[in-house]
């Protein structure tokens, strides 16, 4: 993985070893793989038994590419395994042994808020002898900060590294969002001029219900702030791009097994999201009452006011159409997992077709402005 050369790369979503989010992955085309490499955040998410499945599934569905690998940090207690794993002594040597068993998993470096600057450094180091590559993730803009600094000051290639800042969900906090990631970029390119940065959020709400514009909340447009975050720090000049692939970031493991959902539709667009719901007939998880046919009408309404996906590559599309049109679908099931994949889908597809289209802008404008000298 020596010669993957990061500033090739436009769009960086991140994913978790969970089922619909991996089933989103999985339906890419190949040539939108191949312009991706994903932070898969491994945890012991809702009926996973262990890290290693879902890492493994990882593997599976994304047949042989490049992905970086990281673990979860979100729970109040840890998991024995992720005691382990973020274990710092020798150089954090548990975490890298772990991340050798997958041959295309490139590491994030861990932090062990109990260990030294010297270890986080070390194994860095030693990541970027033993992988070829190293990422970075700023959790917190002013603690992490140094750490980053630090063991990008002692790689041997800085190009062999990349520094997400990841901001976690920005919907609520936006302004102070944009000035803690201006002052980061900065506070690295200081003393790292030519590092690899990347920008790493979502504004995918836990709720849709208050983001509908009629009455009956059965509908609603919501913008994608990590596109006007990324373009507002001055786009792909200054950094790449990443998200959280359309999904809102927090599981809610203790959430009861019996809940009550709206059977909805998602549609991403390149800057916004698009939403139909149907909540006056909202079912139990797992019962089929009338799931089917309000996912029907809701994929009906969307087709509706998006014709043009019928004739689409991207297979979220397609099952969208399929639902709309086919009265016997029942390809991927009516349950709101299902159809968080066709969303993660769509976002990814759109996404990678998005960066690209904008790379291309700039260097087209950029070809003008050479032509008129």
């Amino acid at each position: 993985m020596s010669n993957i050369e990061f500033e090739n790369f436009l769009y960086y979503p991140k994913l978790r070893t969970r089922a619909a989010e991996l089933k989103g992955l999985k339906h890419l085309t190949n040539n939108r793989k191949d312009k991706i490499i994903p932070l898969i955040t491994a945890g012991k998410w809702p009926r996973a038994t262990a890290f290693e499945s879902g890492i493994n599934k990882m593997s599976e569905v994304f047949e042989n590419r490049p992905f970086f690998l990281d673990l979860t940090d979100e729970y109040d207690t840890f998991t024995e395994e992720q005691v382990f794993l973020k274990n710092a002594a020798n150089n954090y040597h548990n975490w890298r042994d772990y991340v050798r068993k997958f041959p295309n998993a490139i590491p994030v470096a861990q932090v062990d808020r109990q260990a030294s600057l010297r270890d986080f450094v070390m194994q860095a180091r030693l990541c970027e002898q033993e992988f070829g590559k190293v990422v970075f993730v700023i959790n917190d803009y002013l603690r992490d900060i140094e750490h980053v600094v630090s063991a990008l000051s002692a790689l041997d290639d800085v190009n062999n590294a990349i520094t997400f800042i990841d901001s976690k969900y920005i919907r609520n906090s936006y302004s102070a969002v944009l000035a803690a990631n201006i002052q980061t970029i900065n506070a690295i390119r200081e003393d790292i001029p030519d590092a690899n940065i990347s920008t790493l959020s979502t504004s995918f709400p836990s709720s849709l219900a208050s983001f509908s514009n009629d009455t009956n909340k059965t509908r609603g447009v919501i913008d994608i702030l990590e596109r006007q975050l990324h373009e507002e720090l001055g786009g792909y000049e200054v950094a790449s791009y990443g998200d959280y692939a359309s999904i809102h970031g927090i599981v809610y493991d203790n959430a009861p097994d019996v809940m009550r959902w709206a059977a909805r539709v998602d549609y991403p667009t390149e800057q916004y999201w698009q939403f139909e719901r149907r909540p006056k007939n909202s079912v139990s998880n797992g019962s089929t009452g009338t799931a089917k046919s309000d996912y029907q009408h809701a994929a009906r309404a969307i087709l509706s006011s998006n014709p043009n996906i019928a004739d689409s590559d991207i297979w979220g599309e397609q099952m969208i159409v399929q639902a709309a049109t086919d009265p016997d679908f029942d390809e991927i099931g009516f349950g709101p997992a299902p159809w968080i994949s066709v969303r993660v889908n769509i976002h990814l597809s759109k996404q990678i077709d998005y960066s690209n289209q904008l790379t291309n802008e700039d260097e087209q404008e950029w070809d003008e402005d050479l032509d008129l000298l």
